[in-house]
């Protein structure tokens, strides 16, 4: 029998109120730098870092990729399970020493923590124009809200994108990825976007659509710590108007803190029942823009929890800003996920530079 490693073990417990157990919770972030790092110096860092940062597990090794094997790398980083007695960050970096992709389970860090990670792993400090909610800012009484949101999944679900059933017991995500120039692209009009596309794609529809949003207890200046300050917020969109979106941002109170306990299994349980009810129509994450003149461009992969099954995430970085989607196989197929994402890149076009 495999011992569980006590920072898995603790990982999982973060993510284990809410967490499906289908998923990966491997969260991911890829930049390229303007000058190449050898692997020496990323093992390095990694190991004198690895010193003080006891919560990421295990020492992960450097994976050496070559460039033409970076979509294989990051599906796999992203769709592989974390064992029992595995390393909670991943490393690949290209052969030429010019990408660098960190991978890691969001029960140990989240975004900007990864944008941390990163930074020192590449010897480039790294800050995002992110500038998170203030820390504390999170209501309490989360179990009666939590009881108001079973109430909801049952009575008035969230709008979904394609299927409310999976049509497969298939693991992992598809992925889609849209390069636009860069531009000062905010959380409000990326919420917009995602609803409309999702009105392009999927059509009205009496149910709302509901967007989860990932925030952030810190700015993301200076520098942070390679750690996690999560805090979540819902949006109710209808039309999807840079209007409403800006209305809806400046009225948002965070969700509660989640405990971190599973309740004896009881949370996943109820999140596998009422997955094609509970949740958001999509989680929506924006990084913002990265400084440091040695990245020139980046990509950020959240996790889609199991029951909004879409992750959209927005970087900018250098002149380009990269907007990712991950949705999961066993609720959408390739192609959905390409209609999808051809959808919310029309959207974004329109916010030019």
């Amino acid at each position: 029998m495999t011992t569980v490693d006590p920072a898995v073990r603790q990982a999982r417990r973060v993510v284990g109120l809410y967490g499906d157990p289908t998923v990966t919770w491997s969260i991911a972030l890829g930049v390229e730098l303007r000058t190449s790092v050898v692997p020496d110096a990323v093992a390095t860092r990694a190991a004198q870092g690895w010193e003080s940062w006891a919560h990421l597990g295990m020492l992960p090794k450097v994976e050496l990729v070559p460039p033409d094997e970076w979509s294989s790398c990051r599906a796999g980083f992203l769709d592989t399970p974390y064992g029992d007695a595995d390393p909670l960050v991943r490393i690949g970096l290209t052969t030429d020493g010019r990408r660098l992709l960190v991978a890691a389970h969001h029960g140990v860090i989240d975004g900007l923590g990864m944008l941390g990670l990163v930074g020192r792993l590449a010897g480039v400090p790294i800050t995002s124009s992110a500038r998170g909610i203030q820390e504390g800012a999170e209501p309490a009484g989360f179990w009666s809200r939590a009881i108001g949101r079973l109430g909801e999944a049952l009575l008035r679900p969230p709008a979904r994108l394609g299927p409310t059933r999976r049509r497969s017991p298939a693991g992992g995500d598809w992925v889609h990825v849209s390069v636009l120039p860069a531009s000062a692209l905010g959380t409000g009009q990326l919420v917009a976007a995602v609803t409309r596309a999702g009105l392009a794609w999927r059509g009205r529809s009496r149910r709302r659509t509901v967007l989860s949003l990932a925030l952030s207890t810190r700015p993301g200046a200076p520098q942070p710590a390679p750690d996690r300050a999560t805090a979540y917020g819902r949006i109710v969109t209808c039309s999807g108007s840079d209007a409403e979106s800006a209305a809806a941002l400046r009225e948002l109170v965070p969700e509660p803190a989640f405990p971190e306990t599973t309740v004896g299994g009881v949370g996943p349980a109820v999140t596998k029942l009422l997955g094609s009810r509970l949740g958001a129509t999509a989680l929506v994450s924006n990084l913002g823009r990265l400084s440091g003149d040695g990245v020139v461009g980046a990509e950020l992969w959240p996790a889609p929890s199991g029951p909004a099954g879409i992750a959209v995430a927005a970087v900018t970085a250098g002149e380009l800003t990269t907007v990712t989607l991950r949705m999961r196989r066993g609720w959408f197929t390739e192609a959905e996920t390409a209609e999808f994402g051809d959808h919310l890149a029309r959207q974004l076009a329109q916010y030019g530079s």
